[in-house]
């Protein structure tokens, strides 16, 4: 597909907005240049075993310039919080 004549955005990962921790907006362009994971996480349910691996990975690689970025979504919250293995 030709996304530049489809109509379809073709802007960067870095430039768009998202919120940091604090709520506040801001974009990931302070990772430009980075390779970047970025990982939907389901804190707020305590879902929290892949955050293992996904440490041992950033630390492994961390120094070539290899970031790991979760986004929390609740959507994930009915789902997953329902079960329990």
């Amino acid at each position: 597909m030709d996304c530049a004549n489809s109509g379809m955005s073709t802007k960067q990962v870095y430039q768009f907005s998202v919120k940091d921790v604090k709520h506040n907006d801001t974009t990931l362009a302070k990772h430009a240049n980075k390779v970047l994971l970025l990982v939907n996480v389901a804190s707020k349910c305590g879902y929290t075993k892949q955050y293992a691996g996904l440490e041992a990975i950033y630390e492994e690689l961390k120094s070539k310039g290899f970031e790991v970025i979760g986004f929390p979504c609740n959507q994930v919250l009915s789902v997953v919080c329902a079960y329990t293995p």
